[in-house]
């Protein structure tokens, strides 16, 4: 099993497919990777061909920019490692998730931190029904203080109101909500995990 995967907690409410948690991983793993198949690997073997991700390097739609937006990725980084520690349904169907996850990243600087992230991420039906899945979509989410120096985890009752509501159901008020508050408070909404 991937050391992103290994210690996650499931939803209870639906059983996600297997293939759709190996994706996640998969997703993950390459992002940690250093090499650079990484950024092709993503587009051709977690992605749709007209996915859209947004994240801390700006929005990507496509294979082709899903594949160049690894290329600047580890510019002021050295290494990386995501785990998932909670996926959450929003949708009977498995298709709609919300990730609750942590990085740990190691800067050229010399410096290092620990960031929580959420991401919100679509699976395509057409190609989980076809065995096969894919994302159309993921939007990560994660704060970071007003100069970008330090990064800070999402607060305690942002990931509340995510538990309170595990069983799926209201997991969009809470981006709708982070998102406002990102833009109320004038915060990036994205930081490049």
């Amino acid at each position: 099993m991937s050391y992103v995967i290994q210690d996650t907690i499931w939803p209870g409410s639906v059983n996600l497919d297997g293939g759709v948690k190996d994706l996640l991983a998969l997703f993950y793993e390459l992002a940690d990777n250093t090499g650079p198949g990484a950024g092709p690997r993503i587009a051709s073997d977690v992605f749709t061909k007209d996915a859209k991700v947004v994240a801390g390097t700006g929005e990507s739609n496509g294979s082709e920019a899903i594949s160049r937006s690894r290329d600047n990725a580890w510019k002021l980084i050295t290494k990386r490692h995501h785990v998932i520690q909670q996926v959450f349904v929003n949708d009977k169907e498995g298709s709609d998730l919300m990730v609750l996850g942590r990085v740990e990243m190691e800067f050229r600087n010399g410096k290092s931190l620990e960031q929580d992230f959420t991401a919100r991420v679509v699976v395509n039906l057409e190609s989980k029904a076809a065995g096969t899945p894919r994302f159309e979509l993921m939007q990560v989410f994660a704060k970071r203080s007003e100069d970008g120096s330090s990064f800070k985890g999402h607060s305690p009752s942002c990931l509340g109101v995510v538990n309170m509501n595990s069983s799926g159901g209201e997991v969009n008020v809470l981006l709708t909500e982070l998102a406002m508050n990102q833009a109320k408070n004038n915060i990036p909404s994205q930081v490049a995990l």
